[in-house]
């Protein structure tokens, strides 16, 4: 058996935490800025469609799998290869449906072949990442997105303006990170044989949800529209890429603090979580709007047109997802996971709506701004939720919800 360390400080937990994130967004801006740059904008929209499923699915086994197996279980060896076994099974389901919409779109079928691959591997390593974050070993998970983005850059080395280049350096990284991932949990994880723990079907429809809005906008948009608004939304979200390690990384930082909150003062700390995370946010983003034609043609090659049509809507889209952000984290620890998951499952619907329609007129605008209202609507929803489960929580938390 493998003599566990000293328990990691918080300190220290939240700075690998943050590394792991920022290793692993910047490993998918590189390949995305480098699909934009060496593709034209109709085969960069097939790629855009086809990369939908991949957050997606990864986002329903963290619900399904992941976050019930690191909160609710030991993690003996048994269940760390079962969830890897499920993140490898998700991710060949993420791989087929990734081709299929690729091809079907008519972009390059090398480039479609050579993602496959990395979209299994990305579930691996995704699942050995949040199981050695589960066995205290942040230092080792951090150190996966590490092997990814020197193998990414190497590979990189050799080709720099070519998409099969892009596509097989990203794929390459991964491959291996996946690799390294699965020894260091054999090698971390304690032989003990252990039940499994129950998924939790909720969990996964909420980090669907989440994940969701965007992700489908880009894959079905095309659908009524142009291709070119699939490639405008995946270009601005690139941009956009840091807010996610923001919105991550805050989530994690303020689990352990809300721990020692007391419940009355719970509603307060939602708005200002809110507030804070919605003008840091803000701060950041807005400074894209300042990018000029050369630059932007330099990032994303010919889909720059089409993201600067959309960028606006969704920089205002990402503050207010901000926003929500902190009753959204509030309520994890004073009512369930999925407060008001019906809700926002309807408000998704209706969004996806307008953005098919305003597809349909010809609008990259109007889709992405349909996307923005969404979110939008949500901020006095979420704030009102927060409001009612907080005075209704009032004394002490229940121990069965805190687990975050």
């Amino acid at each position: 058996m493998t003599r566990r360390p000293a328990r990691t400080s918080s300190v220290n937990y939240l700075v690998w935490t943050a590394l792991s994130q920022g290793l692993n967004a910047g490993t998918n801006v590189l390949l995305t800025v480098l699909l934009a740059r060496s593709l034209e904008i109709r085969d960069f929209g097939a790629v855009a469609m086809g990369l939908v499923f991949l957050p997606l699915l990864v986002a329903g086994l963290r619900g399904l799998v992941f976050e019930p197996a690191v909160v609710h279980s030991r993690l003996g060896s048994s269940t760390c290869v079962a969830v890897l076994r499920d993140a490898a099974a998700t991710g060949l389901i993420a791989a087929t449906c990734l081709v299929l919409v690729i091809v079907a779109a008519g972009g390059p079928p090398a480039v479609a072949a050579l993602l496959a691959i990395g979209a299994v591997a990305t579930t691996v390593e995704e699942g050995a990442r949040w199981i050695l974050f589960g066995l205290d070993r942040p230092r080792t998970g951090a150190g996966l997105d590490a092997i990814w983005a020197v193998v990414q850059v190497a590979g990189l080395l050799v080709a720099w303006d070519s998409a099969v280049a892009a596509a097989g350096a990203w794929s390459a990284g991964a491959a291996l990170s996946a690799l390294a991932g699965w020894v260091a949990v054999r090698s971390h994880a304690t032989p003990a044989r252990e039940s499994r723990p129950g998924r939790v079907w909720q969990w996964g429809i909420e980090y669907v949800v989440a994940a969701g809005g965007l992700n489908l906008a880009v894959l079905l948009a095309p659908l009524t529209g142009g291709i070119q608004v699939a490639a405008g939304l995946r270009g601005a979200m690139t941009l956009l890429g840091a807010t996610s390690i923001i919105l991550g990384g805050a989530q994690q930082a303020v689990a352990g603090r809300l721990r020692q909150v007391d419940p009355g003062d719970m509603r307060r700390w939602g708005r200002r979580i809110g507030i804070g995370l919605g003008v840091v946010v803000a701060l950041g983003s807005l400074p894209l709007l300042a990018i000029d034609l050369d630059l932007g043609r330099q990032l994303l090659g010919d889909s720059w047109q089409a993201t600067r049509l959309v960028l606006p809507a969704l920089i205002f889209q990402r503050v207010a997802t901000a926003v929500t952000c902190g009753p959204a984290f509030v309520l994890r620890k004073v009512s369930d996971h999925t407060a008001g998951l019906w809700w926002r499952l309807a408000l998704t619907a209706a969004t996806l709506g307008g953005v098919l329609a305003a597809a349909s007129l010809g609008s990259e605008r109007g889709a992405a701004w349909a996307l923005a209202a969404g979110a939008a609507a949500s901020v006095p929803i979420w704030f009102r939720m927060l409001h009612r489960k907080t005075r209704a929580s009032e004394g002490p938390m229940p121990a069965a919800m805190t687990h975050g």
